[in-house]
């Protein structure tokens, strides 16, 4: 699943190719200007999606730390490189990329995401259980978000039903309820729905 701001290019476009008269192709040739530096921000994100679609990590990870060094806070550019780390089964410096994008860009609802299943992927349970929080607290319709928060659930009551039978392993009905979760968490894809996200400089 994509989940994608809305470009800023395909809208100009479409601004740009009403029909004018008189002096208001003076405010449009000015909006089409304007447009420029936009429109080209998207061409390094296309390749770097590219390279990374074509599995060239080497060459994905030079292009992005070349364009992050002349673009240090690119959330767009952030983000692909935590992805590639990722990737790369580099799981502490990804989690340490998203960690910044979070702080830079709160309000971006995909890097929480990615971020709470690399800590539940590592055992910080409660700590991925805030992160899909908080990207449900920015976009409320995050399906993605929503279902890794159950799985977050899930674990949790796995673990708490652990504790209380090795505090009463006596107790059939708290045999029985693990039991039941274990059965269900087997059955799940835990933790593989990533998001990506398509964002421009703010």
């Amino acid at each position: 699943m994509i989940a994608a701001f809305k470009p800023i290019a395909p809208i100009l476009k479409d601004w740009v190719s009403r029909p004018i008269s008189g002096g208001t192709w003076v405010f449009f040739l000015v909006l089409a200007m304007l447009a420029t530096p936009f429109c080209a921000q998207a061409e390094p994100h296309e390749t770097t999606l590219k390279l990374l679609k074509q599995e060239k990590f080497t060459d994905a990870q030079d292009f992005i730390e070349n364009y992050l060094a002349d673009h240090p806070n690119d959330p767009q550019m952030k983000f692909w490189m935590a992805l590639l780390l990722n990737k790369k089964g580099q799981t502490q410096e990804s989690l340490k990329v998203y960690r910044e994008i979070t702080q830079l860009y709160p309000e971006l609802p995909e890097p929480h995401n990615n971020l709470g299943i690399l800590l539940a992927k590592t055992g910080e349970l409660d700590e991925a259980k805030t992160e899909f929080e908080m990207a449900l607290r920015e976009q409320p319709d995050l399906a993605n978000a929503m279902e890794n928060l159950s799985h977050v659930y899930l674990l949790l009551t796995q673990q708490t039903l652990q504790k209380a039978l090795t505090l009463n392993p006596q107790s059939h009905s708290l045999a029985a309820q693990l039991q039941a979760v274990d059965t269900f968490i087997k059955g799940l894809d835990a933790f593989g729905s990533q998001t990506q996200f398509n964002a421009h400089q703010r």
